[in-house]
Formats: structure tokens, C-alpha cells, sequence
């Protein structure tokens, strides 16, 4: 038998004297096969099951792990020859593979080249529950349920049913026989379990090898409506390029509706690589570098036809794994023991598992569901796969481990693979990413129940598992050499990944380099790294130049979005790690697509410079804008030169230009004028630059810029900007900096605050001059530099103000001019409004960039005096050498406080002797108000406007009083001296819009604007804006002396009542008094007075007749009507006046201001003696001498005892 060998490129033949030998082993071989009854199967190695692939292996065919290139030829060949250049593969390596029909020698053939095809653009992102269906079952059909799977004897076609890992010491169930009882299987052995269309679908195939011929492929089906097994496909095929005498060992279906069956098996072929090169006599020879070998999985699909033969096709070949030849070892690679199964996702993704059981490595290969769709399309070429996952230590069969062969996935991303060690059937649930056994195997009770203790099982489900993609978005690059790493781990080691891909290429968008989709498990976490690469290299430059986001969603249905929470895990030097977890209820019925797609977006950190002129100074003047990583501008990152002469943000601008988050850059502005540099146009405007990022809230804030050089004679200046170290962390909405230079011409702005207005109406024209207005007309507007009239009628600072360019050195007039609405709806000129508000002007000036500090406005007195605006003179400050302009604006503000006015009411209250006397006129009296600080009274007036609304009360008004704090006072007639404040009302003050109520609310608000003193006077804080009325009442108090003489005519006596001396000892001018007024006994105006309330008064009587003085007495009955003499005979109702010891006095007083007190003098006439009788004397006369006769008897008596009193000393 010859073999092709890779090394020299020719067919070796095998020597002569081993050609009997071998036709001798041929020959027992045959024996054997024949008395065995097969012609294809051979007795398995210890552990191995017979669907095992044993790869038929060339000559001298190896591994290496060394990853240098191996060098075997003689060291006579190589003695001269020239250095190695880097490897490349002979000629005959780019040689296309051909369809199936030739594709056998082709892939025997040595030295041949399968490359890898592009990776897909396109990604498949539909997903479809596993073991779930929104569609209906028939009662036959088998569960799809999360994890349940089935396996296949493969000696007799038997189908088990396994639930979970299976509990142990429990036995599968038996569901149904792939085997056709009208068509009887070949010798061979059933698999390629496959389960499809929700659970109403099973295949199986059967291979009975044939020596040097194509073998029968039998392929059953069956179909759970009828609960039947078929026999669908039976003949021979050519199964190209993977060989004759070789079981298929794998089968699926796609959740596709097409409802094929796909199936396939390994084939390893091997790969000189190296060079052609000379010898010193110029002879070509070929020198190898190494021996590289790879693994193919040949994938072929059966499409049923119910109504009459199937078709199979070779759909194409997929590399699973490439390697060098290990040559301390003693097997050839071609001879490895390759083994495994397919299964499908929800999204038509077909997954195989690869498993080499001599050495160990395994991993679960994507092939996507658009690189499928094109190889059914253009069959029996190369398939690409997804990225492939590493490879994970399934273990070694040769060192008693196992060998997999059926392949079942879960609803909660976990594998269930099948096999049997030592004649026991087992199951072992595994991790995808890293192939690490989850739990103890799971063995039935019955050891072989499935198998006979011969051959393997084959597994398969309807159960889709959860899948996660991940791609990456460049917005753009930074720099045209950039790319990224895509790292998808189960822990933050990103030199340990699961599955990991780099980009290529120079385009921006989604990149065609992506991650998966990858089975992933339900519950756990997995971390995604992006890895940033410049010129192929890990670079922080490059990840300090992007903004990095990782998005993660999955849907529920069709349509719907939902977003899972992605943790930032791990920063470095040139990666960044995200971890996110994988929802647990991604494995139930509420998610009919299981899958995950993530993405990384990258936006490169830019900066872009634009230019506003709020106006030019000239109409040629220019700047050049730039920008650089250095203050040195020679070789510029960026530059632009703006054009025109419009003003606003120009048109030219430096575009959105990559720069570093974190680092620090330099823009500037040169000015031109007539298209040279030009130091004026530098001095001549206010230069600000301002650069803002956009946060993710859609807020723009402030990034950090200071001066760093200016050149006033060239005229540029130049800033510096750093950038945010945090631009890149999704804090912002974008990495963008925007920079604007803004540059105003000094300018002066005048601005107007009516903290109220006292007419609704009033307005004022704003006018600035650079004429002083001595012509209060027309010319005043005429000369204006800029003027503007407010309007509305809202408080605060109006909106209408002046905004002009101003020169310096310059001295400007700023006047004010009031306005009120005339009786027919027009504004004019209005004296009474400008009377009506305080008025300041304030300015302040900004010089280079620093504090507003205060600038002098003096109040300009026009001739003659105006009456309707007021102007203040305003100095603009001149430039100050080279350093141009020192100020970049001049503000100033009219104030304008409305005034209030001040009405103060007198009121005198009646007097309190009922209409006996009548009380003063309040015109008599002067009321006054003095503002706080002043040395004049605002108020110095008697009121004379009637207030009777009030009682006997006028009123004083003064307009236009300015706000603030102001002492009222009175002053009382010196002809009315008795008058004092009622100090139980004291003063007392409203805002005037309350004081038209009645009296009595007034005195429920004292203390609201005022503080009376007690003194007689009160301060009131006069509000702006808010009329105020003031009250102040006065009152006296009156005696009446009345005269009681029940006994005679009360006329006969004469009555007085006399004020006393004051403190002073002096008299007290002007107070009333009685003088000998004729008595009565009632009260008139001739023995009725006001006293001054607490003065004393005596009280004294005479006559020119006999009487009797008996007392004087006090009324003290009824207050409310001491008039009602009706009562005066009730002796209660009168007492007796003493002074403060009790002893009778005349001296009297009232006790406060409106007390009257009633007064009288109760006298009689003397009694008449009595006559003697005839002659003799009268009664009288006895008692007189009785009387005496007892006072000298008393007398003698005393001067007795005296007498003793002195002997007995």
C-alpha cells in the first residue's frame, strides 16, 4: 500500500522484502474479519469505544509542542544552505479544494493550504428556548423540557431517556427503537442522534463499512405523529474526502423548519511547512520547518423526501484544531483518537464537540449560522468557524480516562457528554468554557443496559442553550494602526480565556471579528475584556484615546430589548474588564431566544476649535486657529484660518480631531488684519476661550483651560487644556471637547432695575450720549450713541438694555428720562414719574480678564435744572501700553426704588363732658416726621384735610418720600395745654390700603410698621412702594364743682376750682380755672373745665351768707352717665374727698386723659337759738352754764392730783 508523504513531495514506496510480509498479515486479517461476520469493525482498544476515529496516518507523520520551527534534514543538505526565512507553505498549498468528488485526494495529499474563511459580518442573534416550544406537541413527541436529553444504543438502535444528570442508582427509560422492523439495519453500528421540530423528529444513521468500495449509509427516521421508525435513506455513498473505512460519529438537527438532518465525522491530515532553497551549486531543495496537522470535522446533511428517495451531500469541512507534532512521542497524530457529537442553538449556530482522547484536549466549536448557510449554498469547501475557544483538559483516554461521544446541551448552558470506561455506560455534565466536570458521572444501575457492555451511547436534545456574542463598535480611530482584543473569560485572567478574537482592518462601524455565540451558563458570571492594540502591540495610548461602553441585551420576544446590568470589574494599563451575569431566567419559558449580545463601543476622545466673533473691530480682521500637543506650533495637529466678515461662530473651524483622555494640549488664536499679524487687532478685542465635555445627563460642563503664553506684538495667545482622565469612562454622553474662542470688542451695557413702579404705566428711555445734555429736547435723542425704552411692567431688571462698542479714554453721558401713560394710552415725558422714584446710576469695570471693580459715575446737573431724567458722566478708562485694552467692558445700572407717601391723622377725641364744653379743633395742632439721619422734618404741619371718616380727626399727606425709617411726633397748642396723647392709643400705623377700615382693626395692628415710644412720639419704617397712614389721638379731662345747699338757694355760694403751681413753682399758663362761679347743683359750662389730666386743683367756696359747711364729696356712681341727677339722692353714690392719710382736703385731680370728674360741696344754714319764756332766759343759757360749771370742776380735780403727786416724790 502506498501512502503520500509530506516530507520530500513524492510517493516513497515501500521496500520489496516487506511486501511478502505484509501480504501475510493481509491475508490473516481477512480470516479474521470473515469469521467474525464483518467486514468492517476490529476489536476496540482498552476504553475506546468502535465509533472512535482511527485517522488513516502517512508516513513519518508527528506533533511538536515546541513551537520553533523543526529542522529534520541531513546535515549534509544543510551544511551551505542559507538562513531560514520566515515559514511559508510550498506551492501546492494554494491549491483550492475541490468539490467532494475530488476532495479525497486533496486532503491526502501533503503540502496543501486550507485557509481559515473571513469571519462573518453578519450575526445570528434569534435564539429559541430549549426543551420549550410555543407550538403544540403531538402526544408521541418527545419532551423538550430543560434537562432532558436521549441516547442511542448503538448496537440496537434502542432510544433512552435521561432527565438531568439521572439521580443515582436509577436506570434510563426506554421511549422508542430507531430500528425499521420492515427493513432490517446492515452490520454496522447506529448513531448521530438527532432530535428537531420541537420533539416530532428523531434520525439515526447506520454505516456498514466495505473494503476499497463506498459504504452503505442507511439513515432512519422517525416521525412522532405515527410513533414509527423508517428507513429513509439506504445505499452506497461516497463519503469524499473523509475515507472509506470510517464511522460517522456525530448528528443534529437545526431548529430550522427545513428539517434536515445533518451529521459528520473527524479526519486529521498532516502539512509540511516550509521552504524551497539552494545548495552551493545552485540544486533546489526543500527545507521543512515543521510538520503542522489539523483536524476536520466533514459535515454532510440528509434532506428527507416523504414521497420518495433522501439526498445526502458532503456540506464541507471544519478545522476543530492545528498543531505541531509532538516527536517525543510515539504516535503519529494522524492515529489520534478523535471523537465527539454536534448539537445546534436556538439561532441555527451548529456547535461540535471535539474531543481527543489521546491527548486530552477538547473544546466546542461554532461554526455560525451564516457561515453554514454559505456552505450549503456552494458545498465541499471549507467552513469557517466563530473564533475557536481554547482547549480544555477533557482527559486522556490512555491514561484511563474517557473518550466522548454523544454530546447533549441544556437549557442552563451546560453539556451532557456520553461514553463508556470499561464496558459502563456514563454521563458527565461539563462546563463549555472550560471543561471542567460538574458533579459525579451519572451510571444506571443496570451497568450495560444501554450498551450490552460492547459499544457507546449516542446523546441528543431539543434543548437549545444560552449563547452569548460579543463584537465590537469603532465610531472611529484614533489612529489607523488601532485594534482591539475581544477577550470573553470566566474570570478576570485574561491570559486564561475562554474564547477571544482581534480586530483587523481599518474600517470603522461593527467590526467583522467577533466572539461567539458561545454557550454560556445560566447563573454564572463571565468577564469581557477589550484589549487595546496600536501597531499590534498592547498600548495605554490607544486605550486613553477611546471612550469604552459595553452594552449587553437579550429579548423576551421578538422585538423587545432588555439590557442586563454590566459591572465594571478591572481597569489596566491597555484593557478594561466588565463582568456581567448571566440571568438565571434565561433558561426558563419566558425567554423563547436565550441569547446575549453583547457589544463594546468605542468612541475615539476628540477635540474640536471654533471661533465666534461677537464682532470685529475691522472689517479684515482674522484669526488663524490651531491646535497641538506642544506650545511650540511649527508642526501643528490641527490648524484653520477663519474668512469672511460675518460675525458669530465662523464657518472655519478645526474639525473633530483624536486626542488622549487625561492629557494636556495647547490651542491658540493669531490675529490677522489685512491678512498679516497684526499686534492692534490683538489689543482691540476681549479674548475668552471656553472648552466643555457633555455629560451622560445631557449637562455640559466646564473643562479645565489656563493662559499659557501670549505675544501681543505677533498678536496670539495661547492656552492650555487638559482633558478629563475620566472621558473615557461613560460618565460622558461622548469623549468630546468642544473649544470656543469668543472675542468682543469692549463694549458698555446699560441696564435699568425698577425694584417697583408706583404707576404701572411708567417707563424710561435709556440714552447714551457722548455730548452732555444741556438741551433737555429733541437733540438729546439725536445725539444718542445708542438709546432703548423698557417695557412691561414687570419688577426687577427689564429686559430692554443698551449693548455698545465704546472707545477708550472716552467720557460718556448716561441718561435716564421718565415716561407715563397719558390719559389717552400714550407714554410722555412725566415729571410726576420721575418725582415719584429714588434714583441711582452704579457702574463697574472689567479690566484683563479680572474682578468687576467699581467705576465712578458722577450725576451731570444739565442748565437749566431738569425735571423729567437725570445723567450721569461716565470716564472711560484709556489703554495702557502694549498689554492693549485694559478693560473688556463697562457695565452700569439704574436703580430706580419707587418713593411712598405719608399721611398722618389727627384725631382729638370728643370732650368728655358730653357736650358740655367743646373740644379742640385738630387743625390745632402740628404734626411732624423726621427720616433717620436728617436734620429736617419730612412732615412740619397741622392737618387740615378732612379725616372725619375717623371722628374729629384732619389728616397732613407728604408725597414722594423716600423709604426708611422716620420718628413721628406732635406738637400740642400752647393755648390747649390740657390736650395730652391717649397713650391707650398712642400712635399707630397701616399700610393705607387696610387704614380705610374701621378704627378699632387699627389698634389690632399696632407694631406691624411702627414702635410707639411711649414718650408721646412712635418711628415708622416707610416701605417702598407702600403708602402708609399714621393716627395719633389727644383727649383732656374736666371737673365740674357743684353745689349742694338743700337748705338754702345754691346760687348764694360762690365757687372756685384754682390750678395749682406746676414743677417749677410757676404757674402753668393757659389752664382753665373757676372763679367764685355761682353754685348749682347741676353741671353747666360755668362750673365745668378741662384740667390738664393729673394737675392739681383746689377747690374753695364763699359766700355772703350764713352756712355750714358740712363736706365735700366725689361722684362715684355710673361712669357712663354721671349726669342722670335722678340718682345723686342715693347716698352711695357719693363719698367723701380725703387726701392720702384720710383726712378731708379741696385739693383734687383727674386720674387720666378723658376722665371727668364731678365734684360738690354740700352745705346747710345755721340753726336759729332759742327765746326765754316771759322774761326768763332761754334753754340755751342753761346749757351754757351747765357747761361751764363742769369745765371748772374738771379743772379743780386735776390740780388736786397734780399737787399729791408732787408732795410724794
Amino acid at each position: 500500500m502506498a501512502k503520500v508523504s509530506s516530507r520530500s513531495g513524492r510517493y516513497t514506496r515501500l521496500a520489496t522484502p516487506w511486501r511478502a510480509v505484509f501480504a501475510v498479515v493481509l491475508s490473516v486479517f481477512l480470516m479474521l474479519t470473515i469469521f467474525q461476520g464483518s467486514f468492517a469493525v476490529s476489536a476496540p482498544l482498552e476504553g475506546a469505544d468502535e465509533n472512535s476515529q482511527t485517522s488513516e496516518n502517512p508516513a513519518g507523520g508527528g506533533l511538536s509542542s515546541d513551537p520553533a520551527p523543526v529542522d529534520d534534514t541531513s546535515p549534509a543538505d544543510d551544511a551551505e544552505a542559507p538562513e531560514a526565512p520566515a515559514p511559508v507553505q510550498q506551492e501546492q498549498e494554494a491549491e483550492a479544494l475541490e468539490p467532494a468528488s475530488s476532495q479525497a485526494d486533496i486532503l491526502e495529499q501533503g503540502r496543501y493550504s486550507l485557509e481559515q474563511g473571513p469571519a462573518l459580518s453578519a450575526h445570528s442573534r434569534g435564539a429559541q428556548q430549549m426543551g420549550f416550544s410555543g407550538t403544540s406537541r403531538s402526544a408521541n413527541a418527545l419532551s423538550c423540557d430543560p434537562g432532558v436529553y436521549y441516547g442511542l444504543s448503538l448496537d440496537d438502535g434502542q432510544v433512552w431517556k435521561l432527565t438531568g444528570g439521572g439521580a443515582k442508582g436509577t436506570d434510563p427509560e426506554r421511549v422508542f427503537t430507531m430500528q425499521d422492523p420492515n427493513s432490517p439495519k446492515r452490520n454496522g453500528k447506529y448513531n448521530g442522534l438527532a432530535v428537531g421540530d420541537n420533539g416530532k423528529v428523531a434520525y439515526a444513521y447506520n454505516i456498514q463499512k466495505q473494503r476499497n468500495s463506498s459504504p452503505f449509509l442507511e439513515i432512519y427516521r422517525w416521525d412522532a405523529a405515527s410513533n414509527e421508525t423508517k428507513k429513509v435513506f439506504d445505499a452506497r455513498y461516497n463519503l469524499g474526502g473523509i475515507g472509506n473505512n470510517f464511522y460517522l460519529i456525530a448528528g443534529g438537527m437545526s431548529p430550522n423548519k427545513d428539517g434536515k438532518f445533518y451529521f459528520g465525522g473527524y479526519k486529521t491530515v498532516d502539512k509540511d511547512v516550509g521552504e524551497y532553497r539552494y545548495d552551493r551549486w545552485g540544486n533546489r531543495y526543500w527545507h521543512r520547518f515543521y510538520w503542522q496537522y489539523s483536524v476536520y470535522f466533514h459535515l454532510y446533511e440528509f434532506s428527507h423526501n416523504p414521497s420518495g428517495h433522501g439526498v445526502v451531500r458532503h456540506v464541507g469541512l471544519v478545522e476543530v484544531d492545528s498543531f505541531r507534532r509532538n516527536w517525543d512521542s510515539h504516535l503519529d497524530p494522524t492515529s489520534y483518537s478523535t471523537n465527539g457529537d454536534l448539537a445546534f442553538d436556538a439561532q441555527g449556530n451548529m456547535m461540535i464537540l471535539y474531543h481527543n482522547a489521546t491527548t486530552g484536549d477538547g473544546r466546542l466549536v461554532t461554526v455560525r449560522k451564516a457561515a453554514l448557510d454559505a456552505a450549503i449554498a456552494d458545498p465541499g469547501k471549507a467552513i469557517a468557524t466563530a473564533p475557536l475557544p481554547k482547549k480544555n483538559p477533557y482527559g486522556t483516554w490512555a491514561s484511563g480516562g474517557v473518550m466522548f461521544n454523544g454530546l447533549a446541551v441544556n437549557r442552563d448552558g451546560t453539556m451532557v457528554a456520553g461514553y463508556v470506561h470499561s464496558g459502563e455506560t456514563a454521563v458527565r455534565k461539563l462546563s463549555a468554557a472550560t471543561g471542567e466536570q460538574l458533579g459525579e458521572d451519572w451510571k444506571p444501575v443496570s451497568k450495560t443496559l444501554m450498551t450490552q457492555g460492547q459499544t457507546s451511547q449516542d446523546l441528543a436534545s431539543c434543548n437549545f442553550p444560552p449563547t452569548i456574542l460579543v463584537d465590537k463598535d469603532f465610531k472611529g480611530r484614533a489612529d489607523s494602526k488601532d485594534q482591539a482584543e475581544l477577550i470573553l473569560g470566566t474570570s478576570d485572567d485574561i491570559n486564561n480565556p475562554y474564547v477571544q478574537v482581534t480586530t483587523a482592518g481599518t474600517e470603522n462601524g461593527v467590526q467583522p471579528e467577533y466572539i461567539g455565540p458561545a454557550v454560556v451558563r445560566t447563573g454564572h458570571d463571565y468577564f469581557i475584556t477589550e484589549r487595546f492594540l496600536r501597531d499590534g502591540t498592547p498600548s495605554a495610548d490607544a486605550m486613553k484615546s477611546y471612550q469604552k461602553q459595553l452594552t449587553c441585551t437579550m429579548s423576551k420576544q421578538p422585538g423587545s430589548v432588555e439590557h442586563l446590568p454590566v459591572t465594571p470589574h478591572v481597569v489596566g494599563e491597555n484593557y478594561v474588564t466588565n463582568k456581567v451575569t448571566i440571568p438565571a431566567e434565561l433558561a426558563t419559558a419566558d425567554y423563547p431566544e436565550p441569547a446575549i449580545s453583547c457589544r463594546y463601543t468605542n468612541t475615539p476622545v476628540q477635540i474640536d476649535v471654533t471661533k465666534n466673533f461677537a464682532g470685529r473691530a475691522d472689517s479684515s480682521d482674522q484669526v488663524k486657529l490651531v491646535l497641538n500637543n506642544t506650545p511650540d506650533f511649527t508642526d501643528p495637529l490641527a490648524e484653520a484660518t477663519t474668512a469672511g466678515t460675518a460675525t458669530g461662530v465662523q464657518d472655519q473651524k478645526i474639525a473633530p480631531t483624536p486626542v488622549s483622555a487625561g492629557g494636556t494640549y495647547y490651542v491658540a488664536e493669531q490675529f490677522l488684519r489685512n491678512g498679516q499679524e497684526d499686534g492692534t487687532a490683538y489689543t482691540q478685542y476681549n479674548k475668552a476661550l471656553t472648552c466643555t465635555a457633555k455629560k451622560a445627563d445631557g449637562t455640559r460642563v466646564n473643562v479645565n483651560t489656563a493662559p499659557a503664553d501670549t505675544n501681543p506684538a505677533q498678536g496670539f495667545v495661547i492656552h492650555k487644556v487638559t482633558l478629563p482622565a475620566d472621558l473615557t469612562d461613560g460618565s460622558y454622553a461622548d469623549p468630546a471637547v468642544s473649544c470656543q474662542f469668543t472675542n468682543t470688542p469692549a463694549t458698555l451695557e446699560v441696564t435699568k432695575n425698577f425694584e417697583g413702579r408706583r404707576d404701572v404705566s411708567d417707563q424710561v428711555d435709556l440714552i447714551v450720549t457722548e455730548k452732555a445734555p444741556d438741551d433737555v429736547s429733541a437733540p438729546l435723542d439725536n445725539a444718542a450713541v445708542a438709546s432703548v425704552t423698557t417695557a412691561g411692567n414687570a419688577p426687577g431688571v427689564q429686559n430692554q438694555k443698551i449693548t455698545s462698542p465704546i472707545k477708550a479714554g472716552t467720557t460718556y453721558y448716561i441718561t435716564e428720562r421718565f415716561k407715563r401713560d397719558n390719559e389717552g394710552g400714550q407714554l410722555e415725558v412725566s415729571d410726576q414719574a420721575f418725582n415719584a422714584y429714588d434714583k441711582e446710576l452704579t457702574c463697574t469695570v472689567t479690566k484683563d480678564g479680572g474682578q468687576p471693580q467699581e467705576l465712578t459715575a458722577t450725576p451731570y446737573e444739565p442748565n437749566p435744572a431738569a425735571t423729567n431724567y437725570l445723567t450721569y458722566k461716565v470716564v472711560i478708562p484709556g489703554p495702557s501700553g502694549t498689554a492693549g485694552l485694559p478693560i473688556q467692558s463697562v457695565n452700569c445700572q439704574f436703580t430706580n426704588t419707587p418713593r411712598s407717601n405719608l399721611t398722618l391723622v389727627k384725631i382729638v377725641e370728643d370732650e368728655p363732658t358730653y357736650g358740655i364744653l367743646e373740644a379742640a379743633d385738630p387743625s390745632e395742632f402740628k404734626l411732624r416726621a423726621q427720616k433717620e439721619g436728617a436734620t429736617d422734618y419730612a412732615v412740619d404741619a397741622s392737618p387740615t384735610d378732612d379725616a372725619s371718616l375717623y371722628g374729629n380727626a384732619k389728616s397732613v399727606t407728604v408725597e414722594n418720600l423716600s423709604a426708611g425709617t422716620y420718628t413721628l411726633s406732635e406738637v400740642i397748642p400752647d393755648t390747649r395745654p390740657y390736650y395730652e396723647q391717649d397713650l391707650s392709643y398712642d400712635w399707630t400705623c397701616e399700610p393705607y390700603g387696610f387704614a380705610m377700615q374701621s378704627h378699632g382693626s387699627l389698634l389690632q395692628s399696632r407694631g406691624r410698621l411702627f414702635e410707639a415710644k411711649g414718650d408721646g412720639t412712635a418711628t415708622v419704617n416707610l416701605p417702598s412702594d407702600i403708602d402708609v397712614i399714621c393716627f395719633v389721638t389727644n383727649t383732656t379731662s374736666a371737673i365740674t364743682v357743684l353745689k349742694d345747699f338743700p337748705t338754702g338757694d345754691p346760687a348764694q355760694i360762690k365757687l372756685s376750682a384754682t390750678p395749682d403751681a406746676g414743677d417749677d413753682g410757676q404757674p402753668v399758663p393757659n389752664l382753665p380755672k373757676l372763679d367764685n362761679v355761682a353754685g348749682s347743683n347741676e353741671p353747666n359750662q360755668a362750673n365745668t373745665m378741662f384740667v390738664k389730666p393729673g394737675h392739681k386743683y383746689t377747690l374753695s367756696e364763699t359766700s355772703d351768707v350764713a352756712y355750714l359747711y358740712n363736706n365735700l364729696e366725689v361722684y362715684i356712681g355710673d361712669p357712663k352717665n354721671p349726669y342722670d341727677s335722678s340718682s345723686w339722692d342715693d347716698p352711695d353714690v357719693w363719698e367723701s374727698v380725703v387726701d392720702e392719710y384720710g383726712n378731708p382736703t379741696t385739693v383734687v385731680s383727674t386720674d387720666y386723659p378723658g376722665e371727668h370728674k364731678i365734684y360738690r360741696f354740700v352745705n346747710t344754714n345755721p340753726s336759729v337759738p332759742g327765746m326765754p319764756l316771759t322774761g326768763g332766759m332761754s334753754r340755751d343759757a342753761f346749757l351754757i352754764g351747765a357747761a361751764a360749771l363742769v369745765v371748772i370742776g374738771a379743772t379743780a380735780i386735776t390740780a388736786t392730783w397734780w399737787w399729791r403727786r408732787r408732795t410724794t416724790k
